[in-house]
Order: C-alpha cells, then structure tokens, then sequence
C-alpha cells in the first residue's frame, strides 16, 4: 500500500507567526485532502489560534539536546532564538513521523507559498529524502520531502551529528554538510531548468535531482525578487526586484533572467517564446500579509506585471523599522545599528 503524504510546518518559539495561520488556510484551499500537521514549542501563542481541523504537535527538547544548543550556539539572542530553532525544527520533524509511521511527510517552511499546480504526487516517486539548494553556500528548508518514518530517524541522528561536531551551526549549513556527506541518501529538488539555461546563476549540481518536471521549485530567490526581501534584513525596507543584492548573496537561481506571468487558477510561469516553465511555490520572506491572504492571486498578479519593468524599488514598513530601533535601543546596538543602516 502506498504511503500518504501529508504536510508538516513547525513553528518553535513565541512568534506570533501571523503568516502561518494564513498559509494553513490557503493551503487547504490548494492541497484539500491532504493532512496537515504543525509542530510548536508548549509556550507558543498559537496554540489557541490554530484551526482545530489540523494536528497538532508540542515539541519538548530534552535535556541532551538543551545543553547541546547552549554549549553550541552563540547567539542566542539574536531575533528571540532565531538560529537555535530554525535549526531545532529539523530535529522537531522526527516526533511526527514516529506517529505517523505509515505516512510521507513534506516539511514546508511557514512562510512558503504553494502554487496552483503544485505536483504533490510527483513526490511519491522519491525514494530518499529531497530538498532545495538555495546559494553555493547552502541549501535550504523550504520543502524537504521524507519518504518514510526511518529515512527521517536517519536524518535527525545526521542532524545532531553535524551540531556535535560543528561550532555555531546552523539549519542551512547542516543541510548542505549532509548532502555532500551522505549522497545516497540526500538529493536535490529541480530548481533550474535546462531549457532555461540563463535562470542558473553559478554552474552547479542544482540539475542532479531524483525526478523530472515541467517546472522548478522555488529555494528562495524567485519569492525574495518577486514579492520582496523581509524588511527586517533592510532596515525596514522592502526591496522587490533586488537582482544585485540576490546575486551579490550567490543565490543559484536569477529571478531576472525571464519574464514572469501568472494565470490565476494555473500559476506562475517563467517564459522564453513559446516556452513556458511553472513555478510550483514561492518563497514569501517579505512574510506579506497581502499574499497571506484569500486575494494571494491578485498580489501576484499584480507583482508579476511591475516585475516586468525590471526595476528595484522599495516600501518602509514602519512598524518593522520602529520594532528594530527598540531592539536595537535595547540589546544596546541602537548607534552600531543606525551607522549600519547608513551603507543602504
């Protein structure tokens, strides 16, 4: 009998997570039979607002894998435990697959878009676990699809091996490490296409993945152009269609390089002539509440349109730059900070 896939987010921590909730809904609308799972810290204020027609899962650390995070990350405070738990939700994954034994799981961070289109049963196909190369310095958590409950027990040991023997790791070093360590075990999902040759930023393996479609899966680059870079990485601004910043970063994939169109109820393509390639998710880190929404499709519809003047422009978010001045005010970086923000 074959395995059922079914989606898991996991969100440790406080956060609010406003966007989660949002891409839950619109999620069901896309993938309707399909379960979805979240995981959360026991002190999460989510856990009165997540709807009650989805599972959900409180992760608690044991006490091992607490001193190991204390002895390993270093900044700690940085965005309330950002690199810890970005991190630590890797490890999260593993609580439910040991309940759901019989199911496939596709990991989706909450800020990942799913697309009209999005080929959920390709999956069924993969016979390791799959996720997405983002820069030539890291892979990414986007999506990681797991085919079985042993592949993701394998997986969380891999995990807490890379964390015991690597100072100040993080989630996309840890990703990439395992992939080049462990090949037959770890693959890669299509983000380029070679009948788009021009989208690939530096040559690489992005293409050596375990199954061929008509369309790529977005790492981060394509959503960060598109829909623009979280303002909390710009002083509170957000900049769409920042080519230069995305290839300065060494992202694999060049947003700019084709023009985009959306059809709504079909999806988002790339097109070169008569070609068209489909993009199956987007990347949302500007964590927008206007793509969260039930309207998404009129958003990018209309982003799609300003994307093809090619042009950077940028929005203040003030609440975002007033919350960074706090913080900043704080933690006692408020003059590093402002010096900093004046390189914009």
């Amino acid at each position: 009998m074959e395995n059922s896939i079914e989606i898991i987010f996991v969100q440790l921590g406080n956060d609010k997570a406003h966007h989660l909730l949002r891409n839950v809904e619109l999620i069901k609308k896309v993938l309707p039979k399909t379960k979805i799972n979240c995981v959360v810290s026991e002190n999460s204020q989510l856990l009165k607002k997540l709807p009650s027609d989805i599972d959900i899962f409180i992760y608690k650390p044991t006490k091992e894998v607490n001193n190991l995070f204390e002895h390993k990350i270093s900044n700690i405070s940085f965005r309330t435990g950002f690199w810890r738990y970005s991190l630590e939700r890797l490890l999260a994954i593993n609580i439910v697959h040991g309940l759901r034994p019989n199911a496939s799981l596709i990991h989706i961070e909450s800020d990942v878009l799913l697309l009209p289109g999005f080929p959920l049963d390709n999956f069924k196909k993969l016979e390791k676990i799959y996720w997405l190369a983002s820069s030539i310095n890291s892979d990414i958590a986007s999506l990681i699809y797991f085919p079985n409950q042993k592949f993701t027990e394998d997986f969380t040991n891999d995990i807490l091996n890379y964390i015991e023997l690597n100072s100040n790791p993080t989630d996309m070093n840890a990703l990439i490490n395992l992939r080049r360590t462990h090949p037959s075990k770890y693959g890669l999902l299509p983000s380029t296409n070679s009948n788009f040759p021009k989208l690939e930023n530096f040559p690489s393996d992005v293409n050596n993945h375990g199954f061929s479609l008509n369309g790529i899966f977005d790492a981060a680059s394509i959503g960060m152009w598109l829909t623009g870079i979280d303002p909390r990485n710009g002083y509170g601004f957000t900049n769409y269609f920042a080519t230069n910043k995305l290839m300065e970063s060494k992202f694999f994939v060049n947003p700019s390089a084709y023009p985009l169109s959306y059809m709504p109820g079909q999806g988002l393509y790339f097109t070169d002539g008569t070609e068209n390639l489909q993009v199956y998710n987007l990347h949302i880190h500007s964590k927008s509440k206007k793509i969260f929404s039930p309207n998404f499709s009129q958003e990018i519809e209309k982003l799609v349109k300003l994307s093809q003047k090619n042009r950077q422009f940028a929005t203040l978010n003030f609440r975002v730059f007033l919350l960074l001045i706090i913080n900043n005010y704080l933690n006692k970086t408020l003059l590093e900070y402002l010096y900093n923000s004046q390189a914009l």
